[in-house]
């Protein structure tokens, strides 16, 4: 999953959320943890285009968001079951990943920019965030069943919700191309609302040197 990442603007969203939050809600905390480190794949890392300081501080995000998960998890229910408990606890753990995961990135993001508080908040823009919540609690769902289906029927059972992440993938990304083109076209009218004013007033400069003109040729 890691190897189809979207690209929103500098930031790179990987959507492994249901697989690493289904790894939390499986395994204690700690084991989770060190799967999350070891498995998280950046294809930047095979091309090179990240330095190995990035690399760890990436895969250290993701192993204490997902050791944040599992323990919550652990702690309200325990074990994977198909109950109202497990099912809570499921949301409470993705809450955690969730903030978890924005403070690391904002932190990150904010570094990058020098404390330039406004440009990080910028990074942060997405074109729909009914869409963005609708689709992180689809995660967590998708996370839930998956744990479910893995321990009553075996991990075979990961492989079959290739297909409706990879959905939730072009849903996003169609989104978000929704949204550059909608900003084209705002500014596109912009510039032209800008040059229709420039006209006008070019226009009653016009008439108005005219008038003036015409009245000196009267007097």
């Amino acid at each position: 999953v890691d190897l189809f990442p979207i690209a929103l603007g500098r930031i790179r969203l990987t959507l492994d959320l249901s697989v690493l939050l289904a790894t939390g809600l499986l395994y204690p905390p700690a084991v989770a943890a060190v799967l999350g480190f070891v498995a998280a794949l950046d294809v930047r890392e095979i091309r090179r285009e990240i330095g190995a300081a990035s690399a760890l501080f990436n895969r250290a995000q993701i192993a204490i968001s997902l050791y944040a998960a599992a323990w919550t998890f652990d702690v309200l229910a325990g074990e994977v079951a198909v109950s109202p408990s497990a099912i809570g606890a499921t949301l409470a753990a993705l809450l955690v990943d969730f903030m978890a995961n924005v403070a690391f990135v904002a932190l990150f993001v904010l570094l990058r920019e020098q404390g330039d508080v406004a440009a990080a908040r910028r990074e942060f823009e997405v074109a729909n965030r009914t869409l963005l919540v609708i689709t992180h609690l689809g995660y967590g769902v998708l996370a839930f069943i998956l744990a479910v289906l893995a321990k009553q029927a075996g991990l075979w059972s990961v492989g079959l919700f290739l297909v409706p992440i990879v959905a939730a993938r072009q849903l996003l990304i169609r989104n978000e191309e929704l949204k550059r083109t909608s900003d084209q076209l705002r500014q596109r009218e912009r510039l032209l609302e800008q040059l229709f004013r420039g006209t006008l007033d070019e226009r009653r400069d016009e008439r108005m040197r005219i008038a003036r003109e015409l009245h000196d040729d009267v007097l």
